[in-house]
């Protein structure tokens, strides 16, 4: 075959490879922990015409020879494990992993698969399994009667069952990771198997190992370009940390005085809106003791019987606590050291919240309290920055002189009445000894009588 149709051939069989891979990535869009995979493309062998550094004479080389490949091929089909986006869906027993890890799974052959689709159920003996009925390991089981489940971020299942204040915990869930993850092997159903080149499974408590969610949620808050966008990671993405069921950022301003600039599933704050009058005065009554013992529990009694504002039809305000928010509230004051406490961010939910939890929130407060002190710093300094700041002498001296030239007197001249007298002109005279045109004589062509 021609050496030129061969070389096509190999690529458009590479591409039709690309398309199918991709084509594969498409139709699992909306496929629950799926990882899109890409081609890897490699040449193939080439054929030497003329050597490369031979010699073309007794004194020269070829610099470059003369080399003719011979087509593409691909090589391997690789695995982007990138993190995907997370969804609400408002069932408890919905998992997602932020940062490494996979869900170990029991196959019915006694084997371990992983996975990272968390869309878990419950059997009729309570047991934890994939939508394939595989168990999840470790196995959890959920006691009969149980009234709601809660996993934390640690991977710690718990229950609350009837006639019991506190939440009792039945198992815990571990994850497991890979030195090399691309080299997993895919079985279908969402499953991936150990093979040599993904290494042995290290399993260990969620969040411990890896990047995990407390550093992505970091990350997302040094990152933030507005205050908006870095309220709106602080009340909504929080979540995937700690569960919750509302969350509420409160600014606070000079004078001990406040605002709620954020809540959880609001683009906008309206704040003539019945949820934000009551919030402003119940955040003004918790930041009264928001510097006696950091981020604290806290729930109705807590806000007293203070006033929920006008225009707010509630009643008192520990009354009206349960109209707007869970039971369970925790109040995370975010301030920086030396620096006046900035705000606060409340979140509540069903659940009461553990020691655990606070620790955790404990670390990505302060994340959260330096990354806010960035926007409410360059609030308090833009007037210094105009008047002071780089190139301010030049474009200083370039308002003053502008304002000089405006300031410069000009004269002012006014025309007196007037009135246009025309004067008949004699045609011009002709040279007879040269030709040529002489002069216009002399004489106005119109003159101004004042």
């Amino acid at each position: 075959m021609e050496p030129a149709l061969w070389a096509a051939k190999t690529g458009l069989d590479a591409q039709q490879t690309q398309m199918t891979v991709t084509a594969n990535n498409l139709a699992n869009v909306s496929t629950t922990g799926f990882k899109a995979s890409r081609g890897i493309f490699e040449d193939l062998l080439y054929q030497n015409v003329a050597q490369v550094g031979a010699n073309t004479s007794q004194t020269t080389q070829s610099p470059s020879g003369l080399q003719l490949g011979t087509g593409v091929r691909v090589v391997a089909t690789e695995t982007e494990n990138t993190q995907g986006s997370l969804n609400q869906t408002g069932n408890s027993l919905d998992l997602a992993i932020q940062g490494r890890g996979y869900f170990q799974i029991l196959m019915p052959s006694g084997t371990l698969a992983y996975t990272r689709d968390g869309s878990f159920q419950v059997t009729n003996t309570g047991q934890l399994v994939t939508a394939q009925g595989y168990q999840v390991q470790p196995a959890i089981t959920i006691p009969a009667g149980a009234q709601s489940v809660t996993i934390g971020t640690d991977g710690t299942v718990s229950v609350q069952l009837a006639n019991q204040s506190n939440p009792t915990t039945v198992g815990t869930l571990q994850l497991a990771d890979f030195i090399n993850p691309a080299g997993l092997q895919s079985q279908g159903g969402n499953l991936l198997t150990e093979s040599a080149s993904s290494g042995t499974a290290t399993t260990g408590t969620p969040g411990i190992s890896g990047l995990g969610t407390l550093v992505q949620l970091l990350k997302r808050a040094r990152r933030a370009a507005s205050a908006e966008e870095l309220g709106f990671v602080m009340v909504n993405e929080t979540h995937a940390l700690l569960p919750y069921r509302q969350a509420a950022l409160w600014q606070r301003n000079a004078h001990a005085a406040g605002k709620v600039v954020a809540i959880s599933g609001a683009a906008v704050t309206e704040r003539n809106a019945p949820f934000t009058l009551w919030l402003n005065p119940a955040f003004a009554k918790l930041d009264d003791e928001t510097g006696k013992g950091g981020i604290r529990r806290v729930d109705a009694a807590s806000v007293g019987s203070g006033s929920p504002g006008s225009g707010n039809s509630g009643g008192a305000l520990g009354e009206a606590w349960s109209e707007w928010l869970p039971a369970h509230g925790l109040l995370v004051p975010l301030q920086v050291e030396a620096e006046p406490a900035l705000g606060a961010l409340l979140l509540a939910r069903e659940q009461p919240w553990s020691d655990g939890d606070i620790h955790l929130m404990s670390e990505l407060a302060d994340g959260y309290a330096h990354a806010w002190l960035r926007f409410r710093g360059r609030h308090r300094r833009s007037l210094a920055a105009v008047l002071f700041g780089r190139g301010a002498l030049v474009k200083l001296a370039i308002a003053a002189a502008l304002v000089g030239i405006l300031c410069l007197p000009v004269t002012l001249s006014a025309l007196a009445p007037a009135s246009v007298k025309s004067t008949p002109l004699s045609p011009p005279a002709l040279s007879p000894r040269h030709q040529i045109f002489a002069p216009w004589p002399k004489m106005p062509c119109c003159s101004l009588l004042h």
